[in-house]
Protein backbone atom coordinates (compact mmCIF):
# COMPACT_ATOMS: atom_id res chain seq x y z
CA UNK A 1 0.00 0.00 0.00
CA UNK A 2 2.84 2.36 0.94
CA UNK A 3 4.63 1.71 -2.15
CA UNK A 4 1.00 2.47 -4.57
CA UNK A 5 1.33 5.84 -2.51
CA UNK A 6 4.98 6.77 -3.32
CA UNK A 7 3.81 5.79 -7.16
CA UNK A 8 1.13 7.72 -7.48
CA UNK A 9 2.40 10.92 -5.65
CA UNK A 10 5.24 10.60 -7.98
CA UNK A 11 3.04 10.46 -11.10
CA UNK A 12 1.25 13.48 -10.06
CA UNK A 13 4.14 15.30 -8.85
CA UNK A 14 5.57 14.42 -12.45
CA UNK A 15 2.35 15.67 -14.19
CA UNK A 16 2.18 18.52 -12.37
CA UNK A 17 5.71 19.71 -13.85
CA UNK A 18 5.12 18.47 -17.18
CA UNK A 19 1.87 21.00 -17.01
CA UNK A 20 4.07 23.85 -16.46
CA UNK A 21 6.49 23.10 -19.79
CA UNK A 22 6.58 26.25 -21.35
CA UNK A 23 5.10 25.61 -24.49
CA UNK A 24 3.98 27.06 -27.74
CA UNK A 25 -0.09 27.00 -28.56
CA UNK A 26 -1.03 27.20 -31.86
CA UNK A 27 -4.82 27.17 -32.45
CA UNK A 28 -6.08 26.83 -36.00
CA UNK A 29 -9.72 28.10 -36.50
CA UNK A 30 -11.42 24.68 -36.63
CA UNK A 31 -9.15 21.57 -35.22
CA UNK A 32 -7.11 20.84 -32.13
CA UNK A 33 -4.76 23.25 -30.79
CA UNK A 34 -0.88 22.07 -31.08
CA UNK A 35 0.74 22.47 -28.24
CA UNK A 36 4.46 22.17 -28.31
CA UNK A 37 6.89 22.33 -25.67
CA UNK A 38 9.61 24.95 -26.38
CA UNK A 39 12.57 22.99 -26.26
CA UNK A 40 11.95 21.02 -28.22
CA UNK A 41 10.47 23.47 -31.43
CA UNK A 42 13.40 23.63 -33.73
CA UNK A 43 11.82 26.76 -35.90
CA UNK A 44 9.06 28.53 -36.61
CA UNK A 45 8.45 29.57 -40.36
CA UNK A 46 6.00 32.37 -41.44
CA UNK A 47 6.40 31.62 -45.60
CA UNK A 48 4.18 32.93 -48.29
CA UNK A 49 0.75 32.93 -46.33
CA UNK A 50 1.64 29.48 -44.03
CA UNK A 51 2.77 28.91 -40.72
CA UNK A 52 4.91 26.19 -39.86
CA UNK A 53 6.53 25.05 -36.80
CA UNK A 54 9.21 22.45 -36.84
CA UNK A 55 10.53 20.17 -33.78
CA UNK A 56 14.47 19.95 -33.35
CA UNK A 57 14.40 17.31 -35.62
CA UNK A 58 12.98 19.11 -37.95
CA UNK A 59 9.73 17.16 -38.51
CA UNK A 60 6.69 19.58 -39.14
CA UNK A 61 4.53 19.59 -36.07
CA UNK A 62 1.96 22.05 -37.11
CA UNK A 63 1.43 23.80 -40.90
CA UNK A 64 -1.89 26.07 -41.86
CA UNK A 65 -2.49 28.77 -43.97
CA UNK A 66 -1.95 31.77 -41.34
CA UNK A 67 -5.41 33.22 -42.77
CA UNK A 68 -6.53 29.88 -40.65
CA UNK A 69 -4.70 30.47 -37.59
CA UNK A 70 -7.06 31.54 -34.50
CA UNK A 71 -4.36 32.30 -32.30
CA UNK A 72 -1.12 31.68 -30.82
CA UNK A 73 -0.29 32.13 -27.24
CA UNK A 74 2.63 31.37 -25.25
CA UNK A 75 1.28 28.82 -22.53
CA UNK A 76 3.46 28.61 -19.26
CA UNK A 77 1.30 28.00 -15.31
CA UNK A 78 4.00 30.05 -14.14
CA UNK A 79 3.40 32.80 -15.89
CA UNK A 80 0.19 34.71 -14.82
CA UNK A 81 -1.25 36.18 -18.18
CA UNK A 82 0.46 33.98 -21.36
CA UNK A 83 0.94 36.34 -24.93
CA UNK A 84 -1.40 35.89 -27.39
CA UNK A 85 -1.84 36.56 -30.91
CA UNK A 86 -4.78 37.31 -32.59
CA UNK A 87 -4.54 36.74 -36.79
CA UNK A 88 -6.68 39.81 -38.14
CA UNK A 89 -6.58 42.31 -40.90
CA UNK A 90 -4.76 45.18 -40.60
CA UNK A 91 -7.26 48.50 -39.98
CA UNK A 92 -4.97 50.90 -41.66
CA UNK A 93 -4.84 48.50 -45.24
CA UNK A 94 -1.38 49.12 -44.64
CA UNK A 95 1.27 46.58 -45.00
CA UNK A 96 3.55 45.85 -42.02
CA UNK A 97 7.24 45.54 -42.97
CA UNK A 98 10.15 44.06 -41.11
CA UNK A 99 13.42 43.84 -42.01
CA UNK A 100 15.90 42.80 -42.08
CA UNK A 101 15.55 39.88 -41.40
CA UNK A 102 17.04 38.05 -40.47
CA UNK A 103 19.43 40.53 -38.33
CA UNK A 104 22.18 41.37 -36.81
CA UNK A 105 21.38 44.19 -34.93
CA UNK A 106 18.87 46.80 -36.14
CA UNK A 107 15.53 45.66 -36.99
CA UNK A 108 12.94 48.41 -38.73
CA UNK A 109 9.53 48.14 -38.50
CA UNK A 110 7.48 50.12 -41.18
CA UNK A 111 3.68 50.44 -40.92
CA UNK A 112 3.41 49.71 -37.55
CA UNK A 113 0.39 49.06 -35.24
CA UNK A 114 -0.24 50.50 -32.00
CA UNK A 115 1.84 52.62 -29.91
CA UNK A 116 4.71 50.10 -28.82
CA UNK A 117 6.13 47.07 -30.43
CA UNK A 118 7.12 44.20 -28.37
CA UNK A 119 9.88 41.71 -28.98
CA UNK A 120 9.60 38.05 -27.18
CA UNK A 121 12.13 35.25 -26.98
CA UNK A 122 10.79 31.67 -27.82
CA UNK A 123 10.16 30.61 -23.83
CA UNK A 124 7.88 33.90 -23.71
CA UNK A 125 9.40 36.25 -21.85
CA UNK A 126 9.32 40.26 -23.30
CA UNK A 127 12.75 40.94 -24.21
CA UNK A 128 12.50 44.33 -25.84
CA UNK A 129 9.44 47.31 -25.90
CA UNK A 130 9.93 50.06 -28.41
CA UNK A 131 8.00 52.95 -29.02
CA UNK A 132 6.64 53.73 -32.30
CA UNK A 133 6.66 56.97 -33.78
CA UNK A 134 4.38 57.87 -37.39
CA UNK A 135 4.42 54.11 -37.68
CA UNK A 136 7.99 53.25 -37.70
CA UNK A 137 10.29 52.21 -35.22
CA UNK A 138 14.28 50.35 -34.80
CA UNK A 139 14.36 47.80 -32.56
CA UNK A 140 17.94 47.57 -31.20
CA UNK A 141 18.59 43.36 -31.12
CA UNK A 142 22.36 43.63 -30.89
CA UNK A 143 23.17 42.67 -27.49
CA UNK A 144 20.21 39.88 -27.76
CA UNK A 145 21.47 36.10 -28.38
CA UNK A 146 20.94 34.65 -31.93
CA UNK A 147 17.84 32.86 -31.53
CA UNK A 148 14.41 33.23 -33.34
CA UNK A 149 11.93 36.04 -31.97
CA UNK A 150 8.18 36.83 -32.06
CA UNK A 151 7.68 40.34 -32.84
CA UNK A 152 4.22 41.60 -31.67
CA UNK A 153 3.07 45.09 -33.70
CA UNK A 154 -0.70 45.74 -32.59
CA UNK A 155 -2.46 42.44 -33.11
CA UNK A 156 0.06 41.47 -35.86
CA UNK A 157 2.99 38.93 -34.92
CA UNK A 158 6.28 38.25 -36.70
CA UNK A 159 9.18 35.51 -36.62
CA UNK A 160 12.25 37.49 -36.27
CA UNK A 161 15.59 35.75 -36.79
CA UNK A 162 18.58 36.89 -34.79
CA UNK A 163 21.89 36.09 -36.25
Amino acid sequence: MKNKFILICALLCSLQAWAAIPSLVVKPLSGKECITALGSIGKVVYSGDSLYVYDVAKNVVFSDLLANVQHIRFSDEQLSTPTQVENTQTNNGLQVKVYPNPTQEVLMVENAQGDVLRLYSMDGRLVVTQAVESGSAQVDMAELPTGNYLLLSGNQSFQVIKQ
